[in-house]
């Protein structure tokens, strides 16, 4: 069984790790290529990309059960020598521990922000501008992440200082996906950005055809709504 204590340094942050017992057979490099790699100049292996999706966390497993040195664990949820731990975590201000997971956000870290709900952390967390998590994960379109918040019970409609929301954001940002997970989950439409309507916002800062589409269709009549110019 993997020690976390040996948890070896050239791991990234997350809940998978190899520790110093590996011999580097190889085997958990064929199974899961996108996830181990070959640390050449010590001769083991180790963990680059932390897994993110549902595949990915189950070649990780895989790849535990196969080592036949047990040297991978699945208990590194916010550990590490670069990695901010929860106890630390209690200890730093709101802004501090948000900062870390819009950082964990923007890079996929979805068992950054498990271990954090797991562990008590409020899914409505934010930022002195108002942001909250479900906004860095709509922002970035990590739908896996605003899932397991919007479960956790984060206000879907929450704005920031400048009144967008986590829809707002995601269909000014180009997340087809993200909108309509947020519009599956009771996202309001009628939320008023920077003063204006959403049907104004959009038409201003959208990227992405299909975003906007996705919103439009969800708003019986778009086209009869009112644009109105931040000027």
């Amino acid at each position: 069984m993997a020690d976390l204590n040996r948890r070896l340094p050239q791991n990234v942050l997350g809940q998978f790790y190899v520790d110093d017992t590996c011999i580097y057979c190889d085997l958990c490099v064929e199974i899961a290529p996108t996830i181990f790699k070959e640390i050449n100049e010590q001769g083991w292996a180790a963990v680059f990309n932390e897994p993110s999706t549902e595949a990915e966390i189950a070649l990780a497993i895989a790849a535990l059960e196969a080592c036949p040195t047990e040297s991978i664990g699945r208990d590194g949820e916010m550990s590490g020598p670069e990695n901010a731990s929860i106890e630390s975590d209690k200890e730093c201000s709101p802004e501090e521990t948000f900062n870390r997971l819009y950082r964990a956000i923007k890079r996929a870290r979805l068992g950054d922000i498990q271990a954090f709900l797991a562990y008590g952390g409020s899914a409505n967390l934010g930022n002195r501008n108002g942001w909250s998590l479900l906004m860095a994960s709509a922002k970035y379109g990590q739908s896996a992440i605003a899932t397991e918040l919007l479960d956790a019970g984060t206000d879907v409609d929450a704005a920031n200082r400048t009144g967008e929301t986590a829809l707002a954001l995601a269909e000014g940002c180009g997340q087809v996906k993200m909108v309509r997970l947020l519009l599956a989950r009771g996202a309001r439409t009628d939320i008023r950005p920077l003063g204006r309507s959403l049907t104004g916002y959009i038409q201003i800062t959208s990227r992405s055809k299909a975003a906007t589409e996705a919103l439009a269709n969800s708003i019986p009549d778009i086209s009869r709504l009112p644009f109105e110019n931040p000027g």
